[in-house]
């Protein structure tokens, strides 16, 4: 998974997010972009990389466990800091991530919906060699699951554009019956709600028209079955 940002390109909208290159008096870290992620075995495992010139940031997590970080020395005297640390967290409230070399902190996907967050990334360091705070503001628009995908309940999701009339359908196999709430969310964090209804078929087909307030352009069917998530792409004309 990768950060991505628009860059006004009419027919690729989503594009992986390249920071431009900086020296580190201060580091600039802001900028607005999509943020990708998705589960591994029922725990989240995010990848974001903020990549400076042969420089960057990487933090990932999964199954629960604390996030590795690692991150190279923005100047030769921040090399002889050994004690130093990445925290991240998210706002609005709904989760947060924290660790450092040592276990200190999990990272649930549950805490995460679709929708805008501030990524606040605090580099400390206790022997007060460096101390610096930056912020990304990133949308987050899609959470799956591989898990769910290979033995959830969402075995199969297919989408039809009708691109008469905007409408489109959508097919779903399910592994057993559920409680089905399906969603579309734009990339500027606008969702609109479809359809939330009990089903106890296996193979569920449903016709949506296209919301009003919906622009056109990209977005992610979202699909929630019994707490699991899985996500589509499209494109609305």
């Amino acid at each position: 998974m990768r950060f991505y940002r628009n860059i006004g390109e009419a027919h690729s909208p989503v594009y992986e997010l390249q920071l431009p290159k900086v020296n580190y008096d201060p580091v600039d870290f802001d900028g607005i972009g999509t943020l990708y992620f998705g589960e591994f075995d029922g725990r989240c495992g995010i990848d974001m990389i903020c990549a400076g010139e042969n420089r960057g940031i990487l933090l990932w997590g999964s199954r629960g466990i604390t996030p590795t970080i690692s991150f190279p020395a923005p100047d030769d005297s921040f090399e002889d800091c050994d004690s130093s640390r990445v925290r991240m967290s998210a706002h609005p409230p709904g989760g947060t991530w924290g660790g450092s070399a040592e276990p200190d902190g999990t990272f649930l996907p549950s805490d995460f919906l679709p929708g805008a967050y501030e990524m606040i990334y605090t580099f400390e360091d206790p022997d007060g060699c460096y101390t610096r705070n930056d912020t990304l503001l990133v949308r987050i628009v899609q959470c799956t699951s591989s898990a769910s995908k290979d033995q959830g309940r969402v075995k199969q999701a297919r989408i039809s554009p009708n691109p008469a009339d905007g409408s489109f359908s959508l097919g779903l196999q399910l592994a057993r019956p559920g409680n089905v709430k399906i969603s579309i969310v734009s990339l500027l964090g606008e969702r609109f709600d479809l359809y939330s209804g009990f089903e106890n078929r296996s193979d569920c087909f449903f016709t949506f028209a296209r919301p009003k307030r919906l622009a056109p352009g990209f977005c992610f069917i979202l699909i929630e079955v019994e707490g699991e998530w899985a996500a589509e792409k499209m494109i609305f004309r």
